[in-house]
């Protein structure tokens, strides 16, 4: 039987608690109904000359009156943010991260209780810890923003 009181924490290795928290995130950030002249944003991410197979790509606002951040995944070097949850024109930092797949694998000697070990970062950190990189969003431009990542 699990406890039902107030000694129950919420784990995040519990994929019931991780489905709520999910989608009460998802319900909070609906903004379609804002008045905001949000745009939508795609494009490519490539890294040493290939696409990125998997990552994410953060744009954190810079300046610009009415700022927003937005974020998206990548898959096989695509990107894409709708409308809803687009940017606004302004000035936004690029973040990029990818994590190598086999370095956040549960190891086959691992010890219950024990953490995992840390998913080691594939892309250099000028392009997320100390990004270099920024986009301008226009009103009425092509939204399309495309980063060829070198080492």
């Amino acid at each position: 039987m699990i406890p039902m009181g107030p000694a129950r924490h919420l784990r995040w290795g519990n994929p019931i608690g991780l489905l709520w928290v999910v989608g009460m995130l998802l319900a909070g950030c609906n903004q379609e109904g804002d008045d905001l002249p949000r745009q939508p944003i795609w494009g490519t991410v490539a890294f040493e000359g290939k696409p990125l197979a998997e990552g994410t790509i953060q744009f954190q606002p810079g300046t610009g009156a009415e700022t927003v951040s937005a974020g998206s995944v990548i898959k096989d070097g695509q990107y894409a943010i709708d409308r809803a949850g687009g940017l606004v024109p302004g000035t936004y930092k690029v973040i990029i991260n990818a994590r190598s797949a086999e370095s956040g694998a549960q190891p086959k000697d691992q010890q219950p209780g024990k953490p995992r070990p840390v998913p080691k970062e594939l892309i250099p950190g000028k392009y997320n810890t100390k990004t270099t990189l920024t986009v301008q969003v226009k009103p009425g431009e092509e939204k399309a923003f495309d980063f060829d990542l070198k080492p």
